[in-house]
């Protein structure tokens, strides 16, 4: 396989790609002919964060290297719009961001790519919401995630139940574990368990 890539080897290895990477592209995209993937590569070098190991920074970088005309383009605004909006769901959690928060990333990240920003906000995509009453953007996939997580839980809400819960006998039970732990629940904790152990589902949530 070295062999047979010696090709992506001496057109990557100039622009600060490893040769263990050079293989990891190779497996990648199938494993056809070099001079495919290098002329997929030179179309589209944002098509590098698709694989592992490569971030938008990465590849970005790549890029540019390749060819200066790729700061102001759609394949570089797609790329970091892409990676901005799962790095805001991967590590923080967000899966949508405000417009201002959104645009703010965009200007200090990419400004040369001002048009095709705007651009791509206002099309009707398969990969992107942008909600304007709102004034929210996100993935579609992020979207459509919590939309199903969303009716999962109002059908275990709405589920019937065939536990019975006997109050006599929960009252007997906190009494022998505040014994057997030398402290007593408060009311508010009393309450919260009578509620988690009669409701279908529970949201147990606290300071972070």
């Amino acid at each position: 396989q070295t062999f047979t890539s010696l090709e992506l080897v001496t057109f990557l290895t100039p622009l600060g790609v490893s040769l263990s990477s050079v293989l990891r592209i190779f497996e990648n995209e199938g494993n056809p002919s070099p001079s495919v993937i290098k002329k997929k590569l030179k179309e589209n070098p944002y098509r590098l964060t698709k694989i592992k190991g490569f971030g938008f920074k990465k590849a970005d970088e790549i890029a540019l290297k390749m060819n200066s005309e790729f700061r102001s383009s759609r394949f570089r605004t797609e790329a970091f719009i892409k990676y901005y909006l799962r790095e805001q769901a991967n590590s923080n959690g967000h899966t949508w961001v405000s417009s201002e928060q959104f645009l703010s990333a965009c200007r200090d990240n990419i400004p040369e790519c001002k048009e095709f920003i705007f651009e791509i906000l206002k099309e009707d995509n398969e990969w992107l919401y942008a909600d304007r009453v709102k004034k929210r953007v996100g993935l579609i996939y992020y979207k459509r995630l919590e939309e199903k997580i969303a009716e999962e839980i109002l059908r275990i809400r709405d589920a019937k139940s065939n536990v019975v819960i006997d109050g006599n006998n929960i009252e007997s039970r906190i009494s022998e574990i505040e014994e057997n732990q030398g402290w007593e629940f408060t009311d508010e904790q009393k309450e919260a368990i009578y509620k988690a152990l009669s409701s279908q589902i529970v949201a147990i949530i606290g300071k972070g």
